[in-house]
């Protein structure tokens, strides 16, 4: 398969939903482990060590991540991509001449380069003499390629089950999760708050992402939230997900959950009147905004 086609099934322009949160997390660890005291850190030769462990994971969840995700759901989706016309225009379809190879390469890229993290971690973990929750590290790992295999693929096919569908987006924020669980000593405390809040925020932009495929999910008895709700009372579903999102997130995002919440109930106030499509493919710069200002929040 062409690399070309491998980078448009692996969708680019949806690469921070999973980069962005294990950015996040990265700089606030870092934030906690230097102090960003650049001059000693420099200096240090265990700034090499890192820098290859994170170049290594921000390569996996830039781009061999975003393949077994949607490589899994392009493998998944004959069913109803055939009458989608997105896949043809938007996306890539998938031909049946490179499924097989689809599978090889998303076992190339999304499992063998992440043994190759987890022995880079093994030898910083020595090295550096940092803490690693092993335990809870490995079953965020494990329920990341777990909602991110059965949202698309049976035995579950959560995409088919209305609002379960929503559910399985907790999928976008185990990147985070999973850095979270390394760190230099140990950390009990997670923010729960941001947790629901970030998960909410997924279930609507899910929600809002399954609108434009009503019409081809219906021809092919695929029952989605979006489907089972039509149109408007999705855009209402996703406005209701997103204000309880400010809400739980307000304490700790202080003023600027305002400037979010406004930016995406202008989005839905406008899909009313328009073309779902046309706000939908303006939705990775809004949320790419999004993070932008939490990355900023937390360096300042």
């Amino acid at each position: 398969m062409q690399l070309e086609n491998l980078i448009k099934i692996s969708r680019p322009r949806f690469r921070m939903y999973l980069f962005g949160p294990f950015l996040i997390w990265r700089v606030a660890w870092i934030n906690d482990l230097y102090q960003w005291d650049m001059l000693s850190w420099l200096v240090q030769y265990k700034t090499f060590i890192l820098a290859v462990l994170l170049l290594v994971a921000a390569d996996y969840f830039l781009f061999s991540a975003n393949l077994f995700v949607y490589g899994i759901n392009d493998l998944s989706d004959d069913d109803t991509d055939q009458y989608n016309s997105k896949k043809w225009s938007y996306e890539h379809s998938l031909q049946k001449e490179e499924r097989t190879r689809l599978a090889r390469h998303i076992i190339i890229f999304a499992w063998a380069e992440w043994m190759l993290l987890m022995l880079l971690l093994v030898w910083t973990q020595k090295v550096m003499f940092w803490y690693i929750d092993w335990r809870r590290w490995i079953l965020a790992l494990v329920l990341f390629w777990a909602t991110s295999y059965l949202y698309s693929s049976l035995p579950v096919r959560a995409k088919s089950l209305p609002f379960i569908d929503g559910l399985f987006n907790v999928l976008y924020i185990f990147p985070a999760i999973v850095w979270r669980l390394v760190s230099w000593h140990n950390i009990e405390w997670f923010a729960w708050l941001a947790f629901w809040a970030w998960w909410l925020r997924a279930m609507g932009m899910h929600a809002y992402s399954a609108i434009p495929d009503i019409e081809p999910d219906r021809k092919a008895s695929l029952v989605t939230t979006a489907v089972y709700l039509w149109k408007e009372k999705t855009l209402v579903y996703c406005w209701l997900l997103r204000s309880l999102a400010a809400i739980l997130a307000y304490d700790f995002l202080w003023t600027p959950i305002i400037l979010v919440l406004l930016l995406y109930i202008t989005a839905i106030i406008l899909s009313f009147r328009t073309k779902v499509m046309n706000i939908y493919k303006r939705f990775p710069w809004i949320n790419g905004f999004v993070g932008f200002l939490l990355f900023w929040l937390i360096v300042l």
